[in-house]
């Protein structure tokens, strides 16, 4: 997602069907669907933990460029524009104009029937959170990325602040990087830009005296995935770990580099994004 590629811009300037699984490790499978996830939650303990990715997990941008498919093209076009500019105010300017897409495009549900799985889960009193790598300084026209991203995932119905209803918002202080802020916690959702999720998992836990029997952790990132299975491992507790591809196979076709183009060009005359579906209208009749 498009929020995720930005996070990089700051740090340096079930089966058959409906599900394809391949077993990557006794703990990791490979999943193009949680119905997987779905079809376990009877058979859960109360204790159990699940923990979402949220980019690219839950939901996603509706237009190509947007979503990790177009990581290359955008990386290119935002070097081109800050490459052409000539001052510290055309810099700022270009940063403001490109973050312009995190307000105005418009984000899909990966898969429909997530906040149903969600709310299935805890209905039986299984804690669900969320674990981003989302950004929470400014950026542009976005100057509170904690209240932006869980603008996103209310909107879509999700309520992760149930996992810990008395707990307030907080910061792992004792986590600190040169290259990001700390760690935060706000209403279900951890903010990890800049640290490795499977480290500010176990210091979270570790604040909040919680001890899970089992881990369900589903992230779009393989490499997430074995960072927490190996720190659950050293823990002893169980893990379960789903490497969501659902959207990398979705979009295998999707980008169209004639349409992105037109669509960064069209936001630096007019200040507007055009949906992929606009632009192919416009270019393609």
């Amino acid at each position: 997602m498009f929020a995720a590629f930005i996070k990089k811009s700051i740090l340096f300037f079930v089966f058959a069907g409906a599900i394809s699984s391949v077993a990557l490790t006794a703990e990791i499978l490979q999943v193009d669907s949680l119905k997987v996830l779905g079809e376990q939650v009877k058979d859960l303990a109360s204790d159990t933990l699940v923990v979402f990715d949220v980019d690219e997990v839950l939901f996603t941008d509706q237009d190509a460029v947007l979503r990790p498919i177009g990581d290359s093209l955008k990386a290119q076009i935002f070097n081109e524009r800050y490459a052409s500019s000539q001052s510290k105010n055309e810099r700022e300017l270009v940063t403001y104009i490109l973050s312009l897409p995190l307000k105005m495009a418009k984000r899909k549900l990966v898969e429909e029937n997530v906040p149903t799985i969600i709310s299935n889960l805890q209905s039986r009193g299984i804690k669900v959170i969320a674990l981003t790598s989302c950004p929470t300084r400014p950026f542009g026209v976005i100057e509170n990325f904690e209240d932006w991203r869980l603008t996103h995932i209310n909107q879509f119905g999700i309520d992760f602040s149930l996992a810990f209803p008395s707990k307030k918002r907080f910061v792992l202080k004792n986590m600190t990087s040169h290259y990001a802020p700390s760690p935060v916690y706000n209403k279900g959702v951890i903010f990890a830009e800049g640290f490795s999720k499977a480290d500010v998992l176990k210091v979270f836990l570790n604040k909040m005296k919680c001890k899970p029997s089992k881990i369900i952790f589903i992230d779009d990132m393989y490499s997430n995935l074995q960072q927490m299975e190996s720190m659950l491992l050293d823990h002893k507790i169980v893990f379960q770990g789903y490497h969501y591809i659902k959207v990398q196979k979705d979009s295998e076709n999707d980008l169209d580099e004639k349409i992105a183009r037109f669509q960064f060009e069209y936001l630096f005359k007019n200040k507007k994004w055009l949906s992929d579906k606009e632009v192919a209208e416009k270019i393609y009749q």
